[in-house]
């Protein structure tokens, strides 16, 4: 089985070779343009690499954004096996490395231990992905409108405005309502993504939207375990969270989500109370708190839909 790593930007594709996963030896990069013509190269070159045997070659990609997904689906219809990349996962790798290698040699090496493979998302994973999207927009848009209303109530001059933001925070309502309901009735119009949903609504005071964030992150990204899953979401115990760890939405509204949950599981789940209580014994932020709940919940649902099996049984092991 060969491997062939690609690295890209806005202007080039940076492909790497190993020719043989038993005796992994990286070959040299080579550049292409990131257009069509530089695409039907890249082509041209692999299938000399591969003597157009495309079963036998997997290639190696970020997936993380929509360039990424593009370049992973054109040669998953081609017949190759491809293996999808985090940008945090191989950054990490890089900094950690004790050579210095390109981000294209990272990603050929990573791959040779990797056994995960990337397939493109069905027509109902992509619907839910534009629904969470559209949803998590609108209620980003809200509250910030409710903030700038706060603001303008302390100062009666300023009437007007408050009227203008509270119209927009009603129209935004409206739209974050629509998106629940789209996202609802593709639940309900899947019977595996309805099972699943059903499974994790087990959880105490679980909404229909974070339950469908986790459930379309899970089904897309096919992590192998608890610990990948909550790794892929970035939510170890008490480290920083930034915006850009990762450039996929849907990583940063499922995040969001549970963040807005774990208030809610503070007060209806024993074992999240008794949690929060020991980290608040130890003086630790309301932030490091909230971290290490959702890392909590993301455990649980993760165990709940690999047992399938409802949260109190899950729980009662």
């Amino acid at each position: 089985m060969q491997i062939i790593s690609i690295d890209y930007d806005d202007k080039a594709f940076r492909c790497g070779r190993i020719q043989n996963t038993a005796k992994p030896e990286f070959v040299k990069l080579k550049q292409f343009n990131a257009d069509k013509r530089g695409l039907k190269s890249l082509d041209d070159w692999i299938d000399e690499c591969c003597q157009k045997d495309h079963a036998n070659i997997t290639i190696a990609v970020i997936v993380e954004d929509q360039q990424g997904a593009s370049i992973a689906y054109h040669f998953y219809q081609k017949g190759c096996v491809v293996c999808p990349m985090t940008y945090r996962g191989v950054a990490r790798s890089q900094w950690t490395s004790r050579d210095r290698c390109t981000a294209a040699e990272m990603i050929a090496r990573k791959a040779v231990t990797s056994k995960e493979t990337w397939a493109p998302m069905n027509n109902a994973c992509l619907a839910l992905r534009e629904a969470l999207i559209e949803r998590e927009a609108a209620r980003l848009g809200c509250l910030q409108n409710q903030e700038k209303n706060q603001n303008y109530q302390q100062n009666q001059a300023l009437d007007f405005l408050f009227q203008l933001t509270q119209n927009a925070s009603n129209i935004l309502a409206d739209r974050v309502a629509q998106a629940e309901n789209k996202i609802h009735n593709i639940l309900e119009q899947s019977h595996e993504f309805k099972s699943e949903r059903d499974l994790l609504m087990t959880i105490p005071n679980m909404s229909e939207s974070t339950a469908a964030a986790l459930l379309y992150l899970i089904d897309v990204y096919q992590p192998k375990s608890a610990e990948k899953f909550v790794s892929m979401l970035n939510l170890h115990n008490g480290k920083a969270i930034s915006e850009d760890n990762y450039r996929a939405p849907e990583l940063r509204i499922a995040r969001n989500a549970l963040f807005e949950f774990s208030a809610d599981a503070e007060e209806s789940m024993d074992e999240i109370k008794a949690l929060a209580s020991r980290l608040d014994d130890k003086a630790k932020s309301y932030k490091t708190i909230a971290i290490a709940i959702s890392h909590k919940i993301a455990r649980i649902a993760f165990a709940i839909l690999k047992s399938r099996r409802a949260y109190h049984k899950v729980m009662a092991q």
